[in-house]
């Protein structure tokens, strides 16, 4: 163990202790200032959310990653369009780019039996018509797009809130007078499906934001993808 030193002060030390007070106080003010800039920049950090914006950050890169990874296995070959597609929409759609995602994912899995392309501009219609909705009804898009899921799997009661009718009726009545006789008179599953996205397009044209889509047109995807917004 080192030894302590002594100093030996000789003479009058009152100079040399009033130097070292001078030192001490020097010290304690630095120190105590070092301390209230800590506490500043504390408080400047935690007001500016900048503790929290890491976990957010790496938040949001792995939910566009996973929204990413879906999508890519979704649409395939028409993945690039998508992703290009909702990069530039997604701020006027009122979401960011992984919930844009995220929404063309929940429609296009719907659509499997189509090819590639076809399932892109579906999923892409469809997610931009539920931003439209969620606007016009001030509805969270996201839960416009589920409403939008369950009536194209069959369940009515979802949409009708916006004035959207799916139920058998409304589907047999649009086979009916398009022409759509099914195998045996008997409408498939993917058919009633493609019809029930019509029927909830041809529904919202009645708000006066969107021209009637044309069932004939295959180029067209069976959806609507133009805007004729007045003003």
């Amino acid at each position: 163990m080192a030894k302590p030193i002594t100093i030996e002060i000789v003479g009058d030390d009152k100079k040399f202790r009033a130097t070292m007070n001078s030192v001490d106080e020097g010290v304690g003010s630095m120190t105590a200032g070092i301390g209230r800039a800590a506490a500043v920049v504390g408080g400047a950090l935690a007001a500016a959310g900048i503790a929290e914006f890491g976990a957010d950050a790496l938040g949001m890169a792995s939910d566009m990653t996973e929204a990413a990874g879906a999508a890519e296995s979704i649409f395939a070959e028409s993945f690039g369009q998508v992703e290009q597609a909702l990069a530039n929409s997604a701020t006027a759609m009122g979401v960011n780019r992984a919930e844009a995602l995220d929404l063309a994912n929940g429609l296009g899995v719907l659509f499997q039996e189509t090819t590639d392309a076809e399932r892109a501009t579906i999923a892409l219609d469809l997610a931009a018509r539920s931003a439209d909705v969620g606007s016009m009804f001030n509805d969270d898009p996201q839960a416009v797009a589920e409403a939008f899921t369950s009536a194209l799997n069959g369940s009515s009661e979802t949409v009708r809130k916006y004035g959207i009718d799916t139920s058998d009726a409304a589907i047999k009545q649009y086979a009916l007078e398009n022409g759509i006789e099914g195998v045996g008179g008997q409408l498939s599953e993917a058919e009633k499906k493609m019809i029930r996205k019509h029927v909830v397009l041809l529904s919202l044209v009645g708000v006066g934001c969107l021209r009637p889509p044309n069932p004939t047109n295959s180029a067209d995807a069976g959806g609507v993808n133009e805007r004729t917004r007045e003003g």
